[in-house]
Order: C-alpha cells, then sequence, then structure tokens
C-alpha cells in the first residue's frame, strides 16, 4: 500500500471566506478549497491488494493506531479478505473491505472512515463542537474554528498540530468528521480558543461516505446536521435507509452553498424549528433593556412569532418537551442565562458573544442580502 506514515501532517492549503457568511480569518469559520471528498471527487483507478500488501497494511494500522489491536482490527479488516485500494482524483487512496471504505490515505498519512469511527468511536481524539454548528461542516464542508469548540470539564487532552482528528458534539456518541489538528493543547492553553482548530479531510455525508453503504450510526444525523442522539435513536433500526433516502440529491460541495433560509424550513426536524426560532428571537425580539422575561412569554410571544411560513411549533414533540427544559439546555450551553423568582423561569441574559449567536447573525445578515437581491 502506499500508506507510509503513522503521523499526519499539518495540512496547508488556499482558503477562500464562507461564501454563505462571508466570515474571514479569525471569526469562525472557513470553506476550504482543498476539501478532499467533494461530489465531483472520482475514483481514477482500482486494484486488489496482494497478500503480502494486505499484511503490510495491517501493519501500518496496527502502528498508527494502537486502539485497534489484532482482534479488533479483524472486525473492520478481517483475515483473508480482499482488500480493494481505490485511487481518487484528489490523489488520496481509500481502503475497502467488503464493499465498505474503512481507511483513506492522504499525502501518505492513513486515516480512518466515519465507518470506522463508527465502530471505535474512540479510535481518535476528538474536539466537540455545537449541533447548531455542525451544518456549517456536513452541509458547507467547512473547517472547524477553534471559537466554536466546547471544552469539557476533563479539559481537550493532549494532542499536538497534525494529529489525526475527529469532530463530534457532546450529545451524541458518534463523530461525524475527520481531520487533523492545525493547533496544539498546549499552544491553545496559552492562547485560548482562537485561530485554526481542525482542518476538515472527510465527513459525513460526502463523497468518501457515499462509497459504502450510505448508513448512519443513529437517528440523529441529518444530512443537513448532527442532532443529539436519544435514547430511542441511538441503534434504531432503519436509521441508515432514512439517512440514505435523506441524502439524495444534497449538494454538500463549498461552491453551492445551501441558502441559509432554506436549511431552516426545507424537511427541518422539530429541534431544529425550535432551535431556529430560539436564536432568531434572541436577535429579533428581545433588546437587553427587555430583561429579565419571562420564559414563558419569551415562547409565547418571541419564539412563536419567528416560526417560519407555513410551519408550527410544538415543543412537546421535540427532544426538549418542555419550555423550562430547552431553557435549561440553553443555559448550559452558555446561550442564556435564567434565573427562578418567585417559582417563575426568567430569561435574565443574552450572551451575544457566544459563537453560535454570532454565527447565527451572519445567517440572518445572508438571508437579508438574498431578499434584497
Amino acid at each position: 500500500p502506499a500508506a507510509n506514515s503513522a503521523k499526519g501532517g499539518a495540512a496547508g492549503g488556499v482558503r477562500e471566506k464562507d461564501k454563505a457568511t462571508g466570515r474571514g480569518e479569525g471569526s469562525g469559520y472557513w470553506v476550504s478549497r482543498s476539501a478532499m471528498f467533494k461530489r465531483n471527487v472520482t475514483v481514477s483507478g482500482s486494484h486488489q491488494l496482494s497478500g503480502k500488501d494486505g499484511k503490510k497494511l495491517r501493519k501500518e494500522l496496527e502502528d498508527a493506531f494502537p486502539v485497534l489491536d489484532k482482534h479488533a482490527l479483524k472486525s473492520v479488516l478481517p483475515s483473508k479478505t480482499e482488500v480493494l485500494v481505490s485511487k481518487m482524483s484528489n490523489k488520496c487512496f481509500v481502503y475497502s473491505c467488503l464493499g465498505q471504505p474503512i481507511f483513506f490515505e492522504h499525502e501518505g498519512t492513513l486515516y480512518p472512515t466515519v465507518y470506522t469511527l463508527w465502530k471505535f468511536p474512540r479510535l481518535l481524539p476528538a474536539l466537540q463542537t455545537h449541533s447548531e454548528v455542525s451544518p456549517a461542516i456536513v452541509a458547507r464542508g467547512a473547517d472547524l474554528m477553534l471559537p466554536g469548540v466546547i471544552v469539557p470539564q476533563e479539559g481537550l487532552g493532549v494532542f499536538e498540530e497534525g494529529d489525526r482528528m475527529a469532530i463530534g458534539i457532546p450529545e451524541n456518541p458518534q463523530p461525524f468528521a475527520v481531520g487533523c489538528a492545525q493547533t496544539g493543547s498546549e499552544q491553545i492553553k496559552e492562547t485560548g480558543l482562537k485561530g485554526r482548530g481542525v482542518k476538515l479531510l472527510h465527513h459525513y455525508p460526502d463523497a468518501l461516505w457515499a462509497m459504502g453503504d450510505k448508513s448512519a450510526p443513529n437517528a440523529g444525523f441529518k444530512p443537513s446536521r448532527i442532532f443529539p442522539a436519544t435514547e430511542a435513536a441511538v441503534g434504531s433500526d432503519g436509521a441508515g435507509e432514512a439517512v440514505a433516502a435523506d441524502v439524495e440529491g444534497l449538494d454538500i460541495s463549498d461552491e453551492k452553498p445551501e441558502a441559509c433560509g432554506e436549511a431552516k424550513t426545507a424537511g427541518a426536524s422539530m429541534d431544529e424549528l425550535v432551535d431556529s426560532c430560539f436564536l432568531r428571537a434572541l436577535h429579533l425580539r428581545v433588546k437587553d433593556a427587555d430583561l429579565p422575561m419571562d420564559c414563558g412569554a419569551f415562547y409565547s410571544g418571541c419564539m412563536l412569532p419567528c416560526r417560519p411560513k407555513g410551519t408550527e411549533i410544538d415543543i412537546k414533540q421535540s427532544t426538549y418537551k418542555k419550555v423550562s427544559k430547552l431553557m435549561k439546555k440553553m443555559e448550559k450551553r452558555g446561550l442564556v442565562a435564567c434565573k427562578q423568582t418567585k417559582k417563575e423561569d426568567k430569561l435574565v441574559k443574552v450572551n451575544r458573544d457566544h459563537e453560535v449567536y454570532k454565527l447565527f447573525e451572519r445567517e440572518l445578515e445572508a438571508e437579508a442580502e438574498a431578499e434584497a437581491g
């Protein structure tokens, strides 16, 4: 096989501003011109690995991923099973077994596909981001910038610039993207969450994912966004078939980014509608001078009027179930602060510096420009 390195090198590449938000370096999210598996990527040639090269590949995988002992490796790459290597038009090599892409090689370094990560979620160190940020990655192929990273109580862990990394959200146990770190953990401790986080190489649902069976690990995976995985959703039968049907016709290239307004209305789930209306209400209907505000009044007087035309919001049909749980969730995410006064929940503060709030602000600006144009 062509792979020969156990550690990823820092990926460069020319960058351009995100066409949907117009944002530049240091402001949050970029779309990379060198995104590896856009829809126009094709297979330029394939061949079966010889027995000797197959053994060499297994040895390289064991060296590169210590978590994969021989027993674990056999679950994704069974002994005496044909391994197909495909050369892609983007100069990557994809290794497939039993019709499923399991690893890919970029610039001499092996990376797991999302299919392999779903079997071994802790195969790579991971950075977590907000569910609301995930559309920039899964629908537009943007790199993950550090302002959008969530720091867990136990910290970010230890990693160096160039290390292989996975990307996920805290409420879903399965990663949805693979890349390489652009900043090491020690530097982050010194400079804070500023600058580049993860250079995106592969993500659900890109062209590499489409080379497999087009399944998903749980019902929280949607082509336009990664949602929290409910207990009922994790491991639910038929989730892969539903996602494969959803993804038909989706354009995930960065050349024609999905319009922000369409992402909130077409085929939106109840959670997506609730989240969208929540953020829209904070921007358009809540002024700091209006606070504190009763949470029930915020929902009925601010959120409901912000729903898109032709849609209805029923919070009981969302995973939140109640307004109080919605507010607690948003408070936990750091978007708002609430306080109970005389047994009534009050919205007392809006964090207008939160990265999700600022990202949504750019989407509202893009909507306004689209309507004006």
